[in-house]
């Protein structure tokens, strides 16, 4: 279980994502920097470092009522219930489904992020699972419990989906600026290429 949105800050991914980034600019041979398209090295660079925006399908969602051992201390006193025992209550699991397969976007956390309060989730390949916890016995919930459940449940989404776009619109300013800073970089190697070729050029003139 993780907390959505919580786990890591989105400063980490792009940093992570730029050490690559250099990493790969350090393998382009110093004869392409002289002798090709700076920009076009810089596209071809950007493109496998572009970070994919998180799409969640909302709609597509899917439902289960399971039956989960709840500790006697998480009830209030009015429901006399013994602390040192547990007992069967019923957790509605909503299950939602990562359209663009990368759920590790879900542990991260925007700098503009107004999340308050912790929402915990299973993580999947290309899926995620929220429970809705109650104190309810049994699996056949009253019209109340459910109606509790989907009020819940809808404030949720809403959270989620101001996360998502905070986090997407952050993402997209990432890439946006990636292929500028590349190619400065890659201008700033051509530069000093050429000073080193000239030097070694007037060093060879004896």
């Amino acid at each position: 279980m993780v907390n959505l949105f919580q786990e890591r800050s989105i400063n980490e991914l792009f940093d992570s994502t730029l050490k690559k980034v250099n990493s790969r600019i350090n393998d382009v041979e110093d004869g392409e920097i002289i002798q090709l398209e700076l920009i076009d090295i810089a596209k071809n660079i950007t493109s496998r470092f572009i970070i994919r925006e998180l799409d969640v399908d909302f709609d597509s969602r899917s439902s289960e009522v399971v039956m989960v051992n709840i500790p006697g201390s998480y009830f209030p006193i009015t429901f006399f219930a013994d602390k040192n025992k547990s007992y069967p209550c019923a957790k509605v699991n909503y299950t939602f489904t990562v359209s663009s397969n990368n759920t590790d976007l879900l542990t991260v956390r925007p700098n503009s992020s107004s999340l308050e309060y912790s929402i915990r989730a299973e993580i999947g390949n290309n899926w995620f699972t929220i429970g809705v916890q109650t104190q309810y016995a049994n699996t056949n919930l009253s019209k109340e419990v459910t109606e509790n459940v989907k009020n819940q449940m809808r404030k949720t989404l809403s959270t989620l989906k101001e996360e998502i776009a905070a986090l997407n619109k952050e993402i997209k300013t990432f890439n946006d600026n990636l292929e500028g800073k590349i190619l400065n970089i890659l201008e700033q190697k051509r530069q000093a290429l050429v000073i080193r070729n000239k030097l070694n050029d007037d060093l060879n003139q004896l």
